[in-house]
């Protein structure tokens, strides 16, 4: 894996030639740009050589191809691109708003939704609301599960027990609510 080399060639806004983008698995975590994009941080420049780390690459993105604004929960420039590069092997044509099979439909809505000049944030606040829903359903399985009650205990113990340290609350609150 180390020795593999992957590039990528790009139609890049400010640049007359196509951008090349290169990357290894000696160094995951950064990718080789020639020519430079005009006005990128060169803070994330390795001595002027076009390694750039990824954050930054990502960021380069978002910004000069996608166009996104400082704001942008639930968008990527990672997920933006790969609506517009697919894998078959990762189901990336086996449904038209997955661009690989694990992704769930509300997190590609937003994604979807920005690239089609639609309201992104309506679309981001399903995608809140969807998450909140599969963590309560999990939580809802979870709380079914006979080790569970084993760990937290029943419901009826866990109401004696509130009961009981109410009671032992009661006259302490009073003593400090006549003071």
């Amino acid at each position: 894996m180390r020795g593999i080399e992957f590039t990528l060639s790009l139609d890049w806004s400010q640049l007359t030639t196509p951008l090349q983008v290169k990357r290894t698995g000696s160094r995951p975590g950064w990718v080789h740009l020639d020519p430079l994009p005009p006005a990128t941080d060169r803070g994330q420049l390795e001595l002027n050589t076009g390694h750039l780390r990824l954050a930054e690459w990502q960021r380069l993105i978002e910004r000069d191809l996608f166009s996104l604004p400082d704001e942008h929960a639930g968008i990527s420039g990672r997920n933006l691109v790969s609506f517009l590069i697919r894998r078959t092997n990762s189901n990336g044509y086996n449904t038209a708003v997955r661009s690989h099979g694990r992704r769930s439909d509300a997190d590609a809505t937003t994604n979807l939704a920005y690239l089609f000049g639609l309201d992104w944030h309506l679309a981001d606040r399903y995608r809140l609301l969807k998450g909140g829903d599969t963590a309560r359903t999990q939580m809802q399985k979870a709380a079914q599960d006979p080790l569970f009650g084993r760990i937290i205990g029943r419901v009826a113990d866990l109401r004696s027990e509130i009961a009981l340290a109410e009671r032992r609350l009661r006259p302490a609150a009073a003593v400090a609510f006549c003071r």
